[in-house]
């Protein structure tokens, strides 16, 4: 899980596109809102997706 406060700190996008980006996805499903902040991933694709985009910027 995470908020888009935590989302922040590793992309160079301010909190208010974070936020928004979060909303899009949740409005297709791709991540679930839990509540006013916290968000998971909804779907294992996009999260094998999101885990592969982090590890190929690490190296």
């Amino acid at each position: 899980m995470g908020t888009a406060e935590s989302l922040t700190e590793k992309v160079d996008l301010s909190i208010g596109e974070v936020a928004d980006a979060l909303e899009v996805l949740a409005g297709t499903g791709v991540i679930q809102k839990i509540d006013d902040e916290q968000y998971k991933i909804g779907a294992k694709i996009f999260e094998q997706w999101v885990n592969q985009e982090f590890q190929s910027r690490q190296i």
